[in-house]
Formats: structure tokens, sequence, C-alpha cells
């Protein structure tokens, strides 16, 4: 059982206006506004190609190389990110704000032992000595599930399973007790078993020590499981977004339909063989040649003429819940891309 930290951030929020980056002159993410609240799950979620790793990375100023945010503001706990300083933001990222990524195996410094690395993070934010961090970093790998966390400490990446590894980068997220944790695709990689066990530590974490999660994913499956709130990404936009709860119910872009659609259910029979399971035709486009009008139109069954002219914009479609659809009544603008 995770143990309550002294203290956390209660009122930790995030509130992103209009967030848009691009590789040069090509635009990957356009105009996006996800919100996170005080101890709240939010999952955005969308096809692989869709801006969301892009996203999360660029709101702690850790976007790849040659990206840049061209618009938009990223407000955290009152402050705007998007205008701090690289030393500003060196100090907020691994205190107020902490990091998750993708692969495991690719996050942590293979030449460094677990202690080492986690150590310096924690000394470097905290001011602490030698013992008192020797004693955080062991603390929180046995909070994280990591049996044997003094002989952990000694170990490097290598040495490590993946489920461990990702255990380790867990605990390296919560070293400074972050109001809010971005976690890309934290699964990926691992088998069923782990990964069940890793969504299972994030959502104790949430609850025991009153953090707000920012997850990254494209299995509606995880949505369900984890999110309070979900944004639907497609081609750099975000095309639905609400209470999982609206959104499960009653999806109202026909692209969130998709995406349900071809989710494996429990409750449902697969016949072996079978075409049952639907799949969604087409590809995500090329963001250096996007369609005009609404993105997923190409693909969209549901497609009308004015699809390919007009950009729709987000309107709601019922309480906690907006969508980005002509065939929704959504309001119009003229397609700049």
């Amino acid at each position: 059982m995770l143990s309550t930290p002294v203290s956390n951030d209660p009122e930790a929020l995030l509130d992103v206006r209009g967030l848009s980056v691009a590789f040069g002159h090509v635009p990957v993410v356009m105009g996006v506004d996800p919100t996170v609240g005080a101890q709240e799950t939010l999952c955005l979620v969308g096809e692989s190609g869709s801006g969301k790793s892009v996203t999360s990375l660029s709101l702690m100023g850790l976007a790849p190389s040659g990206a840049q945010i061209t618009g938009g503001r990223v407000m955290f706990e009152g402050a705007e990110l998007t205008a701090m300083s690289t030393a500003q933001l060196g100090k907020l990222r691994g205190r107020r704000m902490a990091m998750v990524f993708q692969n495991p195996a690719h996050s942590l410094n293979p030449i460094l032992t677990i202690g080492k690395q986690l150590g310096e993070i924690y000394a470097w934010h905290s001011g602490a000595g030698r013992g008192e961090t020797r004693d955080r970093v062991g603390h929180l790998l046995r909070q994280v599930g990591i049996t044997d966390a003094s002989s952990r400490l000694r170990q490097f990446p290598h040495e490590l399973s993946g489920g461990m590894k990702q255990r380790v980068c867990i605990a390296r997220a919560l070293l400074c007790d972050p109001a809010l944790i971005l976690a890309d695709e934290p699964t990926t990689n691992l088998d069923v078993t782990i990964q069940a066990q890793i969504l299972d530590l994030l959502d104790e974490i949430k609850e025991t020590f009153r953090t707000s999660i920012l997850l990254v994913t494209h299995d509606m499956g995880v949505v369900a499981r984890m999110a309070d709130r979900i944004s639907v990404m497609y081609a750099g936009r975000i095309c639905e977004s609400g209470t999982v709860r609206a959104v499960f119910r009653d999806p109202q872009h026909p692209y969130t339909r998709a995406l349900l659609d071809s989710t494996p259910r429990i409750d449902t029979r697969y016949a072996p063989g079978s075409r049952d399971l639907p799949a969604i035709g087409g590809r995500p486009p090329n963001p250096a040649q996007r369609p005009g009008g609404c993105q997923f139109h190409p693909r969209c069954a549901e497609a009308m003429p004015d699809c390919a002219a007009r950009l729709p914009r987000m309107s709601a479609s019922g309480p906690g819940h907006a969508v980005s659809c002509l065939r929704r009544g959504s309001q119009i603008e003229e397609d700049a891309a």
C-alpha cells in the first residue's frame, strides 16, 4: 500500500489554449486545448501520428528536435510555461510536473545505476544530502512495488525487466511529489499482465499522492479503465472531448465511434478467422499533405460534400461533451490548412 506524501498541491491545474506545434513549415499539432483539473486523469487518445506525444512533450518544453511551438499558451498552476526560459522550465520539470516516457529502456541512462540517476534528480531539486537522498529513492522504489530496493539501487537498467524499468520510471516521476504526471503510452512493449499492474499502480498513485495525470494512449480499453475525461485527437486536432461516461455512452464524432468499434470487447464472441471486428479504412494523412476541410473526411463513411471544404470548430453537444463535426451541428470556419 502506498503511503501519503507529506505535502502536495491539491489545486494543481493544467490549462492549455490553442497550442500549435510545427516541424519547420509543417504543422503537426493545431490549436489543441486540453485541460487537466486537480486529481483528475485526462486521456489523449488517437492513432499513431495523431499528435498526442508531440502535444504532451511540448507541454514540458521537451518537444522533439526540429519542433517548435508556433502558437497558443500553456498555463500550469497560474504560471505560463510557454513564456518560461529553459532554466525556469528545468526547475519545474521533475518537481511540479513529471514525465513517464513510452520506452523505459530508452529513458533510463544505461551507464548509471538506478540509485545514481534517481538520486541526482532528487538532490538537485531538493538540495538533500546523500543519506536523505538514498532513503528517499529507496522508499519510492518500495512504494511502486520493487522488492529488495536497497539492492536495486546498485543495479543498472539492463539488469531489470521491462516492467521493473517502468516502475523505476514511475518512482523517478514521484521523487518530488509532482502535481501533474504526464504518461506517454506507459504500457507499450509490456506484456498484458504487466500492463495491468502498471495501470493499477498509476491509478493508486493518483489517489494516494493526490496527483493529476495526463495519459497518452491509443487504447480505448485503457481510456475506459483510467480516464475521468477524454480528448480524441486526429491529424493534430482534438475532434471530440468530454467526460469518459459521456463519450463512451454517446460518441458523436465518426472517428471516435470507429475507434470504439475497432476495440475488442470481452462481452462479444468473435468467430475464428471472422471479420467481425471493424477496422478504420484508409490511413491518417501525411502532415505535409493534409486534405482540406475536416481532416477525417477521406476515411469517413458519413462525409458530406461540405466536409471537404469546411473545417468544423468544437461545439457543445451536451453537458461536459464537445465535438468538431459538421453532421453534429458544429460551427464552421474556412479551412486555413
